[in-house]
């Protein structure tokens, strides 16, 4: 089995045979063997980064129920893609820690520190805003309960903010996964049993996907705060031992980030002709229906614009005597 369903593997096959500790150890053991994730569709998304899980790792799904007697076996949940059977951080886990931020505002006597960590934040991350308790739970509402703000109406599917789940894109020299232990203390005057338990190894990446829309903050400028609020947080359990934090990003990250976004906000500033000669200039578009067909859905070129364009087909289109040319050159 050469990249086996680890979800199958993990709550199937690990009790086939029963109490078996051979077989039990053998299936943890193949399971670790898996270093490289399965090919992954591109998900739906216009905004999105990647984080890279750090020592100890991640535990992700822990409350759900698995384990039995045999001491060989894992005693607490892990979560995995059905399909695909790689651990995954559900979107709704994603939208459950950015939103718990937020949740911090309805205690009053946190009000003024909270008000302050998200001034912090938002300047870390180049947002200029005036803060206040308003300006957050508008975000809040129309982020997370998908509300206009304003009319506190809910707002149509489209203009609301989606969150996709985070999938495996890279694994580092440790593998996939792991084996751990934890030593709760249910008695302060006894040992602690130690607990075996099984977790995302160091250097996994996770891509992060968002569908995201311009609202009381940007889509860019929402992607950014969610960027800077998981790397503050972590993601999954035991976050306050170290489990589920990730990479620092550089500057240098960020900064490239950044200019991204103000690339993509001049592109959306392209008048439809700045982008049809953009793509004639980068050979996108490069035979005579193509073009003509891009040029017909323009609503108006100046004349200036007809006599560019003509110049720079001139020099991409070799056989100026076929039918389409013809037809352009009726456009301009």
């Amino acid at each position: 089995m050469s990249n086996p369903n680890l979800g199958w593997l993990f709550y199937k096959e690990l009790y086939r045979k029963g109490n078996d500790p051979d077989h039990i150890k053998n299936t943890l053991a193949k399971m670790q063997e898996v270093s490289a994730p399965h090919p992954q569709k591109e998900k739906l998304a216009n905004f999105g980064f990647t984080l890279t899980t750090t020592y100890p790792g991640l535990l992700i799904g822990s409350g759900y129920t698995h384990g039995i007697s045999s001491d060989d076996d894992v005693k607490t949940g892990f979560y995995f893609d059905h399909t695909t059977g790689l651990p995954q951080i559900p979107g709704s886990s994603v939208k459950g820690v950015l939103r718990s931020f937020f949740k911090l505002l309805e205690d009053e006597d946190q009000e003024a520190l909270v008000i302050a960590f998200f001034e912090e934040i938002f300047q870390e991350a180049g947002i200029s805003e005036t803060i206040n308790k308003t300006f957050l739970q508008n975000l809040e509402k129309e982020i997370f309960d998908g509300k206009n703000p304003q009319t506190d109406k809910p707002l149509p599917i489209y203009q609301r903010d989606k969150f996709f789940d985070a999938v495996v894109v890279k694994v580092g020299k440790d593998g996939l996964l792991s084996e751990d232990y934890i030593t709760p203390h249910k008695e302060p005057l006894k040992n602690p049993i130690p607990v075996k338990i099984l977790k995302v190894a160091p250097k996994v990446s996770f891509a992060f996907a968002f569908d995201l829309k311009d609202g009381t903050l940007s889509a860019a400028q929402k992607e950014l705060l969610f960027l800077k609020l998981l790397l503050f947080s972590g993601v999954g359990a035991k976050t306050n031992v170290g489990y589920g934090q990730f990479e620092e990003w550089s500057e240098e990250a960020f900064e490239k980030m950044k200019q991204k976004h103000k690339r993509d906000i001049l592109k959306n500033l392209e008048s439809d002709y700045e982008k049809l000669m953009t793509k004639l200039k980068e050979g996108i578009i490069k035979n005579a229906k193509s073009i003509h067909d891009a040029i017909k859905k323009i609503e108006k070129l100046e004349d200036k614009e007809k006599e560019e364009l003509k110049k720079l087909i001139d020099e991409i289109i070799a056989d100026k005597g076929g039918k389409w040319y013809k037809k352009i050159e009726k456009l301009l």
